[in-house]
Order: structure tokens, then sequence, then C-alpha cells
């Protein structure tokens, strides 16, 4: 993929690179009632393998009843290099219920 990273703080310069893609994906439903979905892309930097960021998404599903489900994510985010002032990793934990309309 070809990225272009501006920031606005008008001293990092612009950056223009090639970055990999990759990524790995799994579902599983152990049961009937539950379901685990998880993503995670590595992005390399073709001229120096060194510069790379993770980001990771996994989802636990467990149906309370019928079409009513309850849902658990967990997001991780990874930048060997970032942007000055930001943190190398960040993390996201969040809970909610879901509904389908079948």
């Amino acid at each position: 993929m070809y990225e272009y990273e501006e920031l606005s703080d008008e001293v990092t310069p612009i950056n223009r690179d090639f970055r990999g893609s990759a990524y790995l994906s799994f579902s599983l439903f152990p049961t009937e009632r539950l379901t685990i979905v998880s993503t995670t892309y590595y992005q390399p930097l073709f001229s120096d393998f060194s510069d790379y960021r993770i980001s990771s998404e996994s989802t636990l599903l467990i149906e309370i009843y019928r079409s009513l489900g309850l849902q658990i994510t967990y997001r991780f985010y990874y930048d060997a290099f970032p942007a000055v002032g930001i943190q190398n990793s960040q993390y996201d934990l969040s809970t909610g219920l879901t509904y389908t309309f079948d």
C-alpha cells in the first residue's frame, strides 16, 4: 500500500512510503451461542522493516436470548515509530449488547 502521512504540527516532514499489508483472520464457533472472531494486520515499511505497525481486533459474542447477544471487543494498535507525542501502543476494550434482525 502507498501511505501519505502529513501531521498538522508543521514540523514533522511529510511521509510518502510504501508499506506491506498482510493480515490473519479467523472465526471460531465453539457452541451455537458463542462466536469468536479475530483479525490482525501487520504493515511493515518496505525500506525499513524495523518500522512496522500492528493492529488487532478480537470479538467475543455470546448469545443471551434468541437474537440478543453480549459482545466484548478488544482492539490493540502498535506503531514502532509513532508521531511525536503519541504512545507506541494503544488499546480499547468495549462491551455492549447486540440485536440481530432476522
